[in-house]
């Protein structure tokens, strides 16, 4: 989730410090402050978890440098930097959101395992190659035609990539599939829509408006549709999506859930018709955590199975129990829990009885 403000009366919310600790079988791998969101990439070599961390604060703004990590699964305790933003090699970094897409179709990318993340401080989207354990700056996609703070990010095969711009407090909610080139600076969905012969000079535009709380974003089975969390309302949408014209339809969404138990924050696909949804349980709590650090705000977290007619769900928050800070992310892979977060340093992990 993006950074939120909120006012002293939260302090009322903090317990006492003896409960905070991580479940006793719980561990942390090491990385940057700020692992927000997180990936599954895979390779011949060896799959390998993927993050974008910064150190977030509202007092130094835009101003830290933020690094893409990653770590082989069951290989190591902690994570490795493979790219640096802010030095004489790269360019200016701040990321919120990252997508993976492990086969591109899209014209100049084809058969390229590629990474997406969402750069506020440069206002685009950077897209890198995955090669094994190295990854590499490949491209920016243009720049937001405004000034916005991305969020979440959704990127599909054929080149086509989903942006979500949050707004922080709660406010009506009617979602809706819109066509035009002006940007409403808050809960929307925007869309990067590649030219034909691929490359970076395709556009932005708002493709989606009221959403209470646009924040995660994944893409639907088959491409036939994008899903989208509503933080504020405890709702996941799903969009229609035409694979053939790369564009969002223009009918009622579905509300594939409502009256969740937390906050959505990241929607994760695994493979085909597979998900992981986390967020945060308490909006006070999570605020107060965005401001001091301290670590009171509790998670949820599914998994399901939608294949665009059937849904599948399955409660999964007793494995992050011990994560009281502002869980983001979560991924079930070979037996163990990961989850991610805003602003504190460390990937959480632990261990799955049975990963069904």
């Amino acid at each position: 989730m993006k950074k939120t403000k909120t006012c002293f009366r939260c302090l009322a919310f903090v317990i006492p410090l003896a409960c905070l600790a991580c479940a006793p079988e719980a561990t942390r791998l090491t990385t940057g402050p700020g692992p927000e969101d997180l990936v599954r990439v895979r390779s011949n070599r060896g799959d390998a978890i993927v993050t974008a961390s910064v150190k977030r604060s509202l007092f130094t703004g835009l101003s830290e440098q933020g690094r893409i990590e990653l770590c082989r699964i069951g290989k190591g305790q902690e994570f490795h930097t493979v790219f640096e933003g802010g030095n004489c090699d790269t360019f200016p970094f701040y990321p919120a959101g990252i997508s993976y897409v492990e086969h591109s179709t899209a014209a100049g990318f084809a058969g390229k395992s590629l990474l997406y993340v969402t750069n506020e401080i440069r206002q685009t989207v950077e897209v890198f190659e995955v090669r094994g354990e190295k990854i590499r700056f490949l491209t920016s996609l243009g720049k937001f035609p405004t000034t916005t703070q991305p969020n979440g990010i959704a990127a599909f095969p054929d080149g086509s990539v989903y942006v979500s711009v949050m707004r922080p407090f709660p406010s009506k909610e009617n979602p809706q599939v819109v066509i035009q080139q002006a940007v409403d600076t808050s809960n929307t969905v925007l869309a990067y829509q590649p030219p034909e012969g691929g490359g970076e000079e395709g556009r932005w535009s708002t493709c989606i408006t009221g959403i209470n709380g646009a924040n995660g974003l994944a893409a639907g089975p088959g491409g036939r549709s994008l899903l989208v969390c509503a933080w504020h309302s405890k709702k996941v949408w799903s969009f229609a999506r035409s694979p053939k014209t790369r564009e969002l339809v223009r009918e009622k969404p579905i509300e594939l859930f409502k009256d969740l138990a937390f906050h959505p924050d990241n929607i994760k696909r695994m493979s085909e018709g597979r998900y992981e949804l986390c967020g945060q349980t308490n909006f006070p709590a999570t605020a107060l955590h965005m401001i001091t650090g301290l670590p009171v705000s509790h998670g949820g977290w599914i998994s399901f199975v939608w294949d665009g007619k059937n849904l599948r769900s399955t409660d999964r928050t007793a494995l992050i129990k011990g994560h009281r800070r502002a869980p983001s992310t979560a991924l079930l892979i070979d037996g163990k829990a990961y989850a991610g977060q805003p602003i504190a340093a460390g990937v959480f992990v632990s261990p799955v009885a049975d990963q069904r």
